[in-house]
């Protein structure tokens, strides 16, 4: 156990040693400004210490971007948890799934605490829901939706009833009914 640590030491100052000595040649410094991996030496006079704070600073940079910044790395583990929860309720309520950035938004909501039937009532009561009973009553009554109507449906949607169910009891109401004869 101890050998291989120590061998695996050995190699790594060996590779180090290595690469910082084909740094100083004019040639090893062409072939850094090319890779993609490594910083570009700006002159030939730059020290080999330079270069590794130079490269350092680009890792922890780099590292640091990715972690905070990364939404999808930082929504992974929510996205995955409730991902079929809230597209279910945007299913049922704007017929339709859910886009990444409701995804990522009610993911947040639920891990603060939010309930489900609180995101269900919110999608109920938003202006894409408005516009989705509005259209079914153009549909089916050829008119659009009036404040009472609008309050029905909307809290019916928010108590656990589906778009679709809204559809089908509006083309079974009277004013429906006497439309068609």
């Amino acid at each position: 156990m101890r050998l291989a640590l120590v061998a695996k030491a050995v190699l790594a100052t060996t590779i180090a040693l290595t690469y910082f000595s084909l740094a100083e040649s004019v040639n090893a410094q062409e072939i850094v400004k090319k890779e993609k991996n490594f910083l570009s030496l700006h002159d030939y006079k730059s020290s080999n210490s330079e270069l590794r704070n130079k490269q350092r600073y680009d890792y922890d940079r780099d590292r640091y971007d990715r972690d905070r910044y990364d939404r999808d790395w930082y929504d992974r583990g929510s996205r995955s948890q409730y991902y079929d929860e809230i597209n279910r309720l945007y299913r049922q309520v704007l017929g339709r799934n859910a886009d990444s950035e409701g995804i990522r938004t009610w993911s947040r909501q639920l891990q603060r605490g939010r309930s489900m039937s609180d995101i269900r009532r919110e999608l109920a009561y938003s202006r894409e829901a408005e516009a989705r009973i509005n259209d079914i009553y153009r549909r089916v009554l050829g008119r659009n939706v009036d404040r009472n109507g609008l309050r029905t449906w909307q809290s019916e949607l928010a108590r656990g009833k589906s778009l679709r169910e809204v559809e089908r009891s509006i083309a079974r109401s009277p004013e429906a009914r006497n439309r068609r004869d």
